[in-house]
């Protein structure tokens, strides 16, 4: 089995391309919300963030308080860090099952802390999905309903443990809202290069060495609506037809 890890900082758009992968009918495990699951059933690890992080983090009824328990760890390095070696051990055995019994050749794993958690000794390469700082920190503020001064703290915070060094097959996507997302996701995603000539401009992207006569045509179709002359606006019907096209190929 092969597995690959999404990941990128916060505000990065990573999930986006998850949701991609999800859309195309390809198994996506997301540690983030696997490991509140994880941390919401384990009164194990509740007790240890209430004991050894903050006391207050649970609440009367048993239940971790996020915004309590966010706030004082990315306030302090040493208690994010130790957070951290609370949850990561029961994702990555979380991981492992989830992985094993998925049946398929490949899958794909969602984690802002790849390095972090260890689970970069799991996976065969890496694609690192980055964005420019600014827009990281709109989008975090739009999306959680933070304020720049919150985001930015969560931000360094990430940066501090950021590990020396990387993983050996790294490739970034680059979701800054001006280069066009998914040609990116189909390039790292599929095996056979194929050119599409689209409105003047030439791009080039993975296709299955499948049938791709009548599904390529649908998807040129497509592709010629979603790169405009103003690339930031996408056609809503687009996107879930180009999506559509490739999963009947796969």
């Amino acid at each position: 089995m092969k597995i690959t890890a999404i990941t990128g900082g916060i505000g990065s758009g990573k999930s986006v391309v998850s949701e991609m992968l999800r859309t195309m009918g390809y198994p996506v495990y997301d540690c983030d919300s696997r490991a509140k699951v994880i941390m919401d059933g384990d009164e194990e690890i509740k007790q240890a963030i209430a004991t050894q992080i903050c006391g207050d983090a649970i609440d009367a009824d048993g239940n971790i308080d996020r915004k309590r328990l966010g706030a004082v760890v990315f306030a302090d390095a040493i208690l994010l860090e130790l957070l951290n070696s609370i949850v990561h051990g029961a994702v990555r055995a979380d991981f492992r099952r989830w992985a094993e019994s998925a049946g398929v050749e490949r899958v794909w794993l969602e984690t802002a802390l790849l390095y972090e958690s260890r689970l970069d000794r799991l996976v065969d390469d890496v694609w690192e999905v980055s964005a420019p700082e600014e827009l990281k920190i709109k989008r975090v503020m739009r999306r959680n309903s933070m304020t720049a001064e919150q985001v930015k703290a969560r931000i360094e915070a990430q940066q501090r443990t950021v590990h020396p060094e990387k993983h050996p097959c790294v490739n970034l996507i680059v979701n800054d809202d001006v280069q066009p997302l998914l040609p990116q996701v189909l390039t790292q995603r599929c095996l056979y290069r194929h050119k599409w000539v689209t409105q003047g401009a030439l791009y080039w992207c993975h296709m299955p060495e499948l049938c791709i006569d009548s599904m390529a045509l649908a998807i040129y179709s497509a592709v010629g609506e979603l790169i405009s002359i103003d690339r930031q606006s996408t056609p809503s019907s687009v996107v879930p037809r180009i999506l559509g096209c490739i999963s009947t190929m796969s």
